[in-house]
């Protein structure tokens, strides 16, 4: 047999230790000469690559399994417990409150049937003593005709008419044959006698009150207004009778369920990624980037775990239909940026800016609801559909004033609407938003000064919780100036003017003091930024950031953040890109 002096793909004339990524194929020394312009590597690094992506399979299997399966099946357990127990619940509430029902309902059908039984047996008693009246005085009306004495007039049948209830009672009568054993021995006496005898015994009929829950009930009482004694003063019946029942609706309040039950949602926690072939977990809503809007700055973005920044607009760029920054305009205590999207509230305007584009321009619309033309409103938005606008202040009348309002400006129709009262009108708020809820810290007003407190406002029923109520000495908190909740552990971080920096636990409700960033007091907002981290934003010049580092209890100095320096008034808010 002749041997091959021609390299075949599966036999080669010397030992094959290379590959080629183009053609696919192993190759030898031999027929390399075919292969130069392509990219050759040895076989060598193909086993290093093959034991690389095996290790990366196994990695990638091994997040799966623990971040996503794992995680995925105990989300499904807590759900099934979730809805059972919720269920449970329910069935349990259901039972009670129909079981309440029931009760008031055997009651007032007791009460009903006691007072028809009276009203029977004031009805027979009163047709049998009439007709026992009528029996009595037939011979008297004889012997006064025969001796020309004026005939005494008859009592006319009880006449059975319908009135309006307005007294709650029960009638207790005494019995037909009690009744009957008074009237016996009157029988002799003179008519009006025993007339005057008659009153007097009906009139021991006692109407006993009981609790009542209707209104405008009417029933047909007995009445005979012929039948008086020379005074007028005694009646054979009282011509009222109120017959009310306790009526039980489901409380108005109980609509708030579909509420709650609308609230039931999932966080998004956190998502997995390789780089530079080490696994990595990131919160997925975690506030890292920084946007910050001035006249001085233009529009600026930045990474303040990577620094990086991007000039979005330029000062003369985002002058172009801007929000204005006159002496009555601020917003530093707007909140509104998510998802590369700013969005300012001025008193008469709003402004919109998609930073994702590549030529952004503001857009703005009417706020024509604000009729207290409000400025320097606090904001915050919810990540969803809604901002909330809260308080402000006018400086439309000689003193000015603080404003109340509470507006919400859904993102999608742009429309305002009015939804409820701040309980201290205010302005400069710290706000924060979780979870349908917005804490609101803080707050000044002229009469009140620097409100001392912390307070809850649901989104979804517009009503207000009480957090942490006014201090009762304002040099233990001094006042609030910002905060925010670490959801995670459900504490409050907040610092005050004096300045103290503290931590709030809402499980145990105590409250502990943490090192402090800063020396002298000024106005701040502060960011939780999903993870472990909380940044303290000055209402200064300054080109910084303060970030405490929740973990080891430990603040840091971010300096030199922006490019350029701002204003006191310009708008920076974080946001998850």
């Amino acid at each position: 047999m002749i041997k091959s002096k021609i390299c075949t793909v599966s036999n080669h004339l010397i030992k094959a230790e290379h590959y080629c990524e183009l053609c696919y194929e192993i190759i030898c020394l031999k027929c390399f000469k075919k292969h130069e312009k392509h990219k050759v590597v040895a076989v060598k690094q193909l086993y290093s690559k093959l034991n690389n992506l095996t290790n990366e399979k196994e990695k990638n299997l091994e997040v799966f399994t623990s971040d996503i399966q794992t995680q995925y099946d105990q989300q499904v357990a807590t759900i099934t417990s979730f809805f059972r127990d919720l269920h449970d619940q329910l069935y349990f509430k259901e039972v009670e409150l129909k079981r309440e029902l029931k009760s008031h309902y055997d009651d007032n059908l007791e009460q009903y049937t006691t007072v028809l039984s009276n009203l029977d047996q004031n009805i027979d008693l009163l047709n049998k003593i009439t007709k026992e009246y009528e029996n009595m005085n037939q011979p008297q009306q004889q012997q006064q005709q025969e001796n020309n004495i004026p005939e005494t007039p008859p009592i006319t049948p009880a006449a059975t008419t319908t009135i309006t209830t307005t007294t709650p009672t029960i009638a207790t009568i005494p019995t037909p044959t009690i009744l009957l054993d008074q009237l016996l021995p009157l029988v002799p006496l003179p008519p009006q006698t025993l007339l005057q005898k008659l009153g007097s015994a009906l009139s021991e009929i006692s109407i006993n009150p009981f609790q009542a829950a209707t209104n405008n009930n009417t029933i047909p009482v007995t009445s005979n207004n012929n039948i008086n004694n020379n005074n007028n003063n005694n009646n054979i019946l009282k011509n009222e009778q109120t017959l009310d029942y306790q009526i039980l609706s489901l409380n108005e309040h109980s609509s708030n369920v579909k509420g709650a039950i609308n609230s039931i949602e999932f966080i998004r926690q956190r998502y997995c990624y390789f780089k530079n072939n080490q696994l990595e977990r990131k919160n997925l809503e975690a506030n890292y980037y920084l946007y910050r809007f001035g006249n001085i700055s233009g529009v600026e973005r930045v990474n303040i775990v990577t620094r990086e920044r991007k000039i979005i607009l330029t000062p003369e760029e985002a002058s172009i239909g801007c929000p204005s920054f006159t002496d009555q305009d601020g917003y530093f205590y707007q909140n509104n940026s998510c998802n590369q999207q700013i969005v300012i509230i001025g008193y008469d305007k709003y402004f919109q800016l998609d930073c994702s584009k590549e030529y952004p321009v503001w857009k703005s619309g009417p706020f024509p609801i604000n009729s207290e033309k409000l400025r320097y409103q606090s904001s915050i938005y919810d990540g969803k559909d809604s901002i909330f606008v809260i308080g402000g202040y006018s400086s439309d009348t000689i003193n000015g004033f603080s404003g109340s309002s509470i507006f919400q400006f859904n993102i999608h129709t742009c429309e305002f609407k009015l939804v409820a009262q701040l309980p201290n009108p205010s302005r400069i708020h710290g706000l924060h938003y979780y979870n349908n809820y917005i804490y609101i810290f803080g707050g000044y007003n002229k009469k009140k000064l620097f409100l001392n407190e912390i307070n809850g406002f649901n989104t979804l029923t517009y009503q207000f919780e009480k957090i942490i109520p006014t201090a009762y000495e304002k040099s233990k908190y001094n006042h609030f100036i910002s905060g925010c909740i670490d959801y995670h552990h459900n504490c409050l971080y907040f610092i005050s003017s004096k300045p103290v920096f503290y931590r709030y636990d809402m499980n145990t409700k105590t409250s502990s003091v943490l090192p402090t960033p800063i020396e002298q007091s000024t106005n701040s907002k502060m960011y939780f930024d999903g993870d472990h981290s909380i940044y303290l934003v000055l209402r200064s010049i300054e080109n910084s950031v303060h970030c405490y580092n929740i973990k080891d209890g430990t603040w840091k100095l971010i300096d030199k953040l922006f490019s350029t320096v701002g204003g006191i008034n310009d708008y920076i808010s974080f946001s998850n890109i």
